[in-house]
Parts: structure tokens; C-alpha cells; sequence
């Protein structure tokens, strides 16, 4: 008895030595996982060896041209059990000679202020004015049919689906709770669409913190990111600049604003800027101005391999000081909505003064259509454009257009490839804190070691389904 009491003490480590080995052991496996993803390796997540990789949550090294769809039959069973709607006579549809693939969008017939007339007429513009998108039309069967039909899109079936759907997150709705809870709305279908590969992108005028929300549940972060950022394109004097956060959420720490930069830079290279210049918004040009979070993110910023400009002005944005300028949600969607309510101001007082309000109403048209429509989702793997509750039919295609070329030039696989020295940087910066006296992280910008961004864990819609993970939803 007293040799088995001897080895039982020796052969059974205690808690404190087995803590010791766990952490040890992600801490290697971090490190690992880091240089891989800093060689340009991938390696499949838990979610990945569970299921098939997707257009939306696979990695990509290179630029992939989607993959091509079943019919709209397959669409809708995959959805819902409402039975989709009945094929019309097939006709043959000529594409235009570009070399551009098809993309396929997923567009959400119930979110706006003027849904769904007003989606069902941006799905004629696109459909009748463009051969390269397609369409899938998510919302109730029988109401997409009837308002498609009135719109004599019936020859344009080979190029048009519908999902079914029957709910739609309200702008008094809890986002999280709504997306969560009923699997039927809108948005929760039109990104399971893109997660299981039968729509490139998906694109909504509803509830934006809604559709961020759905991009984040069903797709998951892309590593490296705590949270997701709204990119939008405002004019600016020599070319648009890209402003983020816009509204997916409200506060964020330094190493958040960190992580947007990087996001945000890999954008406007998208649109095709070679060395973006990147700006902290804050309340001075000069380094020490702003709160702590802003004297953080400038430290921080500064040591990223990006071209950053350091901290700007609101002036400086319409200026074109920087390309990409970096804020807090709040913050954000505060200034996206004083420079809209400004512009539309100054075009009723120019009215007024020469007598004939269609110059200037031309100038909102314009500044509300095209690149600066909608918002992208940045951060999350796959494609998400938010459109204005209030856009109109042209604005609202100009966001398909959007969603189109940003799946067309493979935005996720461009971020994912700039958050990768992110990522071994913070895998590098968990590996030199010691084992003991680790304490807690909070309020100082920088990710504690065991809640660094895991590549396998990022992309698993499970761990992005947890309430305290989820984006803060912006107000309606």
C-alpha cells in the first residue's frame, strides 16, 4: 500500500503543473499556427474538417472565380421547406464579352424603407442592365413571384432564384437576439446562402447591425479580428476615402482600431489605391491630442506595415489628406451622418439661391449612388454590403455592383493575407509572457495571451454565436 501511495504521488502531476502544460502547449501551438499563416499555409479549422470549405469561409492564397450554382430549385430547399417558386420557360440569356466571371449575389427582399418594391426594381436594373450578376432573391416565395412577374422578369429565370424567407429583423429589434433566434429572417438566409456556397455576397437595406450580425454568426471572424468594421467610400477631393468604422459597433480599444487599419488599407488596395495612406480621426493633428484610446492606437498604428499618415481632422477627410480613415463606430456613423445632413443642406440652400433645385439635386444623386451607395462588412469571412434604409432603386443596384466586384477581387482573402503579420505578431508577443504573474490585460489595448486570435477559432460560426462574442449592433 505504501508503494502504491508512493506512485501515485510521483505519476500524478497537480493542478497547478497540469495548468502549466495546457498552457504551454497552446502557447506552441500558437506560435506554430502564426508562422504557418505568416508563410501564406493555411490548415484547416475544427469548423472546416466538420464540413466542406465554402467560397465565404475557406482560405484562400490567390484569387478563386466563384463556383458555379445549382438552380433556383436547389436554392430554396436549401433555405426553407416552403416550396420555391415554379421555373418559367427557360430562354437563353446573352452575356456581354468580358472576362469578368458571374457572381452570384444574394439580395434581401424585405429590408429598407421601401421593400420590396423598391428591391424588386434594383433586381430589374441589375438584370436588365448587367449579364455578369446574378441573383438570388431572399424573402417570402409567393410575394417575390408576383412582384418579379409584374415586372416582366419572367425571361430572366435563368439568371434569378428565390430562397425562402418570412422574417425580417425590425429597426426596434435586438440585432443579436432577432439573428439568433429565428433562422427564417432575411439576413440569417441570405448568409447561409454565401456560407454554403450557393451566393457569392449578400446585400441588404434593412437593419445594418442585423446584417452584420447575421455575416458574424454565420461566417465568423476572420483571424485577427476582435471586432467588425462598416467601410464606406465618401467623396473626397482627388479620389473616395474609405472611412471605418461606420457604425457595426460603437466603442473600441486601440488594438481594435488597429486591426480596421489593417482591414481598411486592404480595402482601398482592393479598389485599387497601391500604398493607401492611413489616418487616425481624432480631435488634432498633432500626436498627443485625443483620448487614451487614440494615444494608444497612434503608438500602435505607427509599428504596423502600413502607410500611416498619423492623426487627422474631419476636415481632412473631404480634403483627401488620407486614403482610409480610421475611428470608433459611434464616432464613425456620427460623422457619415453629419456630412450627409450637411450635403443635403447645402443643395436645398443652392436651390433656393439660382432658382432650379435639379443641379443640385443631381449632385446628392450622384454622391448617393455608385461606389458611395452602401457599406461593406470588413473583418468577416465573406462579402456583406449594407445599403441606406432609404436608398432608392439605383442606389440600391449600385450596391449589388459593389458586392459583385468585392467577391470578383477576393476582399476576404486580401484582408485575411494583411491581418497575417498581425497575427504572428500577437502569437510572438504570447509567447514571451511568462507562465507566472500573468495578470489581466484590460483597458491597456493589447490582447491577453489566452484570448489571442486563434486562426482555427476565428472562421468557427459556433464561437461567433456566443452573445459575448457578437458585434455591438448599430443603433437603427
Amino acid at each position: 500500500m505504501g508503494g502504491s501511495g508512493g506512485s501515485a504521488g510521483t505519476g500524478r502531476r497537480g493542478p497547478a503543473r497540469r495548468r502549466a502544460a495546457r498552457r504551454a502547449h497552446r502557447q506552441r501551438a500558437q506560435r506554430q499556427r502564426a508562422q504557418r499563416r505568416g508563410r501564406g499555409l493555411t490548415w484547416p479549422s475544427r469548423s472546416a474538417r466538420r464540413r466542406a470549405p465554402t467560397p465565404g469561409t475557406a482560405g484562400r492564397s490567390g484569387r478563386q472565380a466563384p463556383l458555379r450554382w445549382p438552380p433556383a430549385t436547389a436554392a430554396a430547399r436549401r433555405s426553407s421547406p416552403t416550396p420555391p417558386a415554379r421555373p418559367a420557360a427557360r430562354t437563353t440569356v446573352a452575356r456581354c464579352s468580358t472576362s469578368d466571371p458571374v457572381v452570384r449575389v444574394a439580395l434581401d427582399l424585405l429590408g429598407g424603407d421601401g421593400a420590396p418594391g423598391v428591391v424588386a426594381d434594383a433586381a430589374r436594373l441589375v438584370l436588365t442592365g448587367r449579364s455578369d450578376v446574378d441573383l438570388v432573391v431572399v424573402g417570402p416565395p409567393d410575394l417575390a413571384r408576383d412582384l418579379f412577374a409584374a415586372r416582366g422578369l419572367a425571361d430572366r429565370q435563368p439568371r434569378l432564384a428565390f430562397a425562402a424567407a418570412h422574417g425580417v429583423v425590425g429597426m426596434s429589434d435586438d440585432p443579436v437576439r432577432a439573428v439568433r433566434a429565428r433562422r427564417d429572417v432575411t439576413v440569417r438566409v441570405a448568409a447561409d446562402l454565401v456560407r454554403s456556397g450557393h451566393a457569392d455576397a449578400f446585400v441588404s437595406a434593412g437593419h445594418s447591425g442585423a446584417a452584420v450580425t447575421a455575416a458574424v454568426f454565420s461566417w465568423g471572424r476572420l483571424a485577427g479580428i476582435t471586432k467588425p468594421a462598416l467601410a464606406v467610400l465618401l467623396p473626397a477631393a482627388a479620389r473616395p476615402v474609405v472611412l471605418l468604422d461606420a457604425g457595426a459597433g460603437t466603442a473600441a480599444s486601440a488594438d481594435v482600431l488597429a486591426q480596421h487599419a489593417l482591414a481598411g488599407a486592404a480595402f482601398a488596395r482592393a479598389r485599387g489605391v497601391a500604398a493607401p495612406r492611413v489616418g487616425l480621426l481624432t480631435i488634432g493633428g498633432e500626436p498627443g491630442k485625443g483620448d487614451r484610446v487614440r494615444r494608444e492606437a497612434h503608438e500602435m498604428l505607427g509599428a504596423l506595415p502600413i502607410a500611416y499618415a498619423g492623426p487627422v481632422e474631419g476636415h481632412d477627410v473631404a480634403a483627401g489628406a488620407v486614403d482610409v480613415v480610421v475611428t470608433d463606430g459611434f464616432t464613425g456613423n456620427v460623422l457619415l451622418k453629419g456630412i450627409e445632413g450637411a450635403a443635403a443642406w447645402t443643395a436645398e440652400r443652392m436651390a433656393e439661391a439660382y432658382g432650379d433645385p435639379e443641379p443640385a439635386r443631381a449632385v446628392l444623386r450622384a454622391a448617393a449612388s455608385g461606389d458611395y451607395a452602401g457599406g461593406t462588412v470588413l473583418g468577416v469571412a465573406g462579402v456583406c454590403v449594407v445599403a441606406h434604409g432609404a436608398a432608392r432603386p439605383e442606389a440600391l443596384a449600385a450596391c449589388i455592383g459593389l458586392a459583385a466586384q468585392a467577391a470578383r477581387d477576393d476582399l476576404v482573402g486580401r484582408t485575411r493575407a494583411v491581418l497575417a503579420d498581425l497575427v504572428l505578431a500577437r502569437g510572438e508577443a504570447a509567447a514571451s509572457v511568462p507562465l507566472t504573474g500573468l495578470g489581466s490585460t484590460a483597458g491597456t489595448g493589447h490582447a491577453h495571451r489566452d484570448d489571442v486570435a486563434d486562426p482555427d477559432d476565428a472562421a468557427d460560426p459556433d464561437d461567433a454565436a456566443d452573445p459575448d462574442d457578437a458585434v455591438e449592433a448599430a443603433a437603427p
